[in-house]
C-alpha cells in the first residue's frame, strides 16, 4: 500500500481514519505541520505521500486552497487523490465550493476520485438538545433525505486507497440505504430513544436566523441555506449503490446509528 495521507484528522470522518491511522502507516495531515491557511506547508507536508484524501476545510476561498493543494500533491508525485465532496455537486453550484473544487482537481492532471457523500447521521449529535426534549428541527419541508454514518465513508476511503487502480476518474454518491422524511427521522430516534420525538419543519427564515445566532461566517450560512433548498425540493432523496459496492457490505442504517448512540441524547 502507497503512503496514505489524510486532511482534517479531527473532523468526523478524519477521527476514524486517524483511529486506523498506525495500523496502516498512515499520515495525519493536521497542525502542527499542516494548515490549510497557509499553502507554503503543502509541499513539506505531501513528501513521500502516495495517495491523499483531501477533506478541505470550508471556506470563501475552498476551492482556490485545493487547487493549490493539488498543484502542491503533483509536483510531489502524489499518485492518487480522493476528493470528499457533497451530493449534489455534479449538477448544483452550492456555495461552499465543492463544484469548483472538483473541477479544480480534474484540471490538475493528477489521478483522482471524487467522493460526494450525502448527510452525515453524525451531523444528528448536534441537535441532541432538541432531540432529547422531544423535538427535531430541521428544514427540510416535507421532503425525504438520505442518510450517512461518517464511519462508512472512512471505511470507503480504506477501500479505495487499499486498491486506488480501479477507482481512477470515478465519482462516487455516497448514500445509506434509505431514506428519511423528517416524520420518519424523528420516529427512527423515538424508538431507539422510548420517548415521542416530533418534527419541526424549519422555515429558511428560521434556518437562517438560527445559523446566524450559532456564529457562522456569511458565506457559509448561505451555502448551507442552499444546499437545504436542494433537499426540499426532493433532490437529495435518492438512494445510490455506490457505498455499498465500496464497502462489499451494507451501509449503517440510521436506527442503528440512534441505538449506538441513544445515550448521548439522553443525557443532553
Amino acid at each position: 500500500m502507497s503512503t496514505f495521507a489524510f486532511t482534517l484528522p479531527t473532523g468526523k470522518i478524519g477521527t476514524h481514519l486517524t483511529a486506523t491511522a498506525q495500523a496502516i502507516e498512515a499520515r495525519p495531515l493536521g497542525r502542527p505541520g499542516f494548515d490549510w491557511g497557509d499553502p507554503a506547508t503543502f509541499a513539506r507536508s505531501l513528501e513521500g505521500v502516495g495517495i491523499l484524501f483531501a477533506n478541505p476545510l470550508p471556506g470563501p476561498d475552498q476551492a482556490e486552497r485545493e487547487a493549490e493543494l493539488y498543484a502542491a500533491a503533483k509536483a510531489a508525485g502524489v499518485g492518487h487523490v480522493i476528493k470528499l465532496s457533497v451530493t449534489g455537486a455534479g449538477h448544483h453550484h452550492f456555495g461552499m465550493g465543492h463544484a469548483d473544487g472538483e473541477r479544480r482537481l480534474a484540471q490538475s492532471g493528477l489521478p483522482f476520485t471524487i467522493l460526494r457523500p450525502t448527510f452525515f447521521m453524525q451531523n444528528a449529535l448536534g441537535l441532541a438538545q432538541a432531540i432529547a426534549g422531544g423535538t427535531y428541527p430541521a428544514a427540510m419541508g416535507a421532503a425525504a433525505m438520505s442518510q450517512i454514518d461518517a464511519r462508512d465513508i472512512a471505511a470507503a476511503v480504506l477501500a479505495i486507497v487499499g486498491d486506488p487502480a480501479p477507482h481512477v476518474g470515478r465519482t462516487y454518491e455516497l448514500t445509506g440505504s434509505q431514506t428519511f422524511t423528517g416524520e420518519a427521522f424523528a420516529a427512527t430516534f423515538a424508538e431507539a430513544l422510548g420517548h415521542a420525538v416530533r418534527y419541526v419543519d424549519l422555515p429558511e427564515d428560521a434556518l437562517r436566523a438560527t445559523l446566524e445566532q450559532s456564529g457562522l461566517d456569511a458565506w457559509y450560512v448561505e451555502g448551507l441555506l442552499d444546499l437545504y433548498r436542494y433537499v426540499r425540493r426532493g433532490d437529495a432523496a435518492r438512494v445510490y449503490p455506490d457505498l455499498k459496492a465500496l464497502l462489499k457490505r451494507e451501509p449503517r442504517t440510521l436506527a442503528q446509528f440512534a441505538r449506538e448512540h441513544a445515550d448521548a441524547f439522553r443525557s443532553a
